[in-house]
């Protein structure tokens, strides 16, 4: 593949452990050290990677506003870094309304994140939560899906009710890669494409696996059926960024996902590495 293919990550992580916390690490020693920049650039310039955007990295909820502090000092030292995407909670209206409004004056905050994971698939079809992601369309601030596969099959109604706001969903919905199980996942993210609101993340897969035996081809018939299902257009590829180091350095991944697309034309690539992010994220 061309040295010369710009390269945009549309999920990376930093985190201090000295400045936030982080309760999630609690069950991932291996990651339970800091992150910051200069391990950040070790992982994605030998990889040829002109943007980044950061996404929310699990703080404890009452420090986002510190943490989108943080990271937009860290993008004045570190060009890469062209977006942010931030925590902020969608069953708190009045809470949201603020913080819509601190983050509207920042324009490194692209878009928003709130993970639903271990929620009963009843809390994304509750009114305030579909009225708070409606929201962020007057904002101009797009919304990043994170669910597992467990809500795949019913978070459609979620999508089509906020269909003014654009959504990407996170890791391709987490299907499980690690034991190459394709169904229901393929029927569910067959239905999830049919709203013209929702893009994909081609990112979070290699963490599911083995990490000494996964081969690219391993990949291949998730990334396969995700980017026929959504369309060129609609497809972005995400690093995912020090989780992926669970079980590869960030150069096999970026090097299998480039393997599998290896056959595709020259323009379906820019898509896919950098243009569909550039616009979806609205980056300069």
């Amino acid at each position: 593949m061309s040295t010369e293919l710009a390269i945009t990550d549309t999920h990376i992580h930093l985190w201090d452990l000295g400045r936030l916390s982080y309760p999630w690490l609690d069950e991932l020693p291996t990651l339970q050290r800091n992150f910051l920049l200069p391990d950040l650039e070790s992982a994605i310039k030998p990889a040829g990677v002109d943007k980044v955007v950061f996404v929310e990295s699990g703080c404890d909820p009452k420090h986002h506003g510190e943490e989108i502090a943080w990271v937009t000092e860290l993008a004045r030292q570190c060009p890469e870094i062209s977006g942010v995407v931030a925590g902020a909670s969608v069953n708190n209206e009045k809470e949201l309304a603020a913080r819509l409004d601190r983050l509207a004056g920042n324009p490194l905050v692209k878009g928003v994140r709130r993970e639903f994971y271990g929620e009963p698939a009843e809390f994304a079809t509750q009114d305030f939560v579909i009225d708070s992601v409606r929201r962020l369309a007057d904002y101009g601030l797009s919304f990043d899906l994170t669910v597992d596969r467990r809500l795949l099959a019913t978070i459609g109604t979620f999508v089509e009710r906020c269909g003014d706001t654009a959504m990407v969903l996170d890791h391709l919905g987490e299907p499980d890669v690690g034991n190459g199980v394709l169904d229901p996942w393929r029927s569910e993210i067959q239905r999830l494409a049919e709203y013209p609101n929702l893009y994909c993340k081609i990112s979070g897969l290699v963490h599911m696996l083995h990490p000494e035996h996964w081969r690219a081809e391993d990949l291949r018939p998730f990334v396969e059926h995700a980017t026929e299902c959504f369309g060129i257009d609609r497809v972005m590829f995400g690093g995912d960024w020090p989780l992926c180091t669970l079980t590869a350095d960030y150069g096999r991944w970026l090097e299998a996902l480039q393997t599998i697309v290896s056959a595709w034309p020259a323009t379906d690539l820019r898509k896919l590495f950098s243009g569909n992010a550039n616009i979806f994220y609205r980056l300069q």
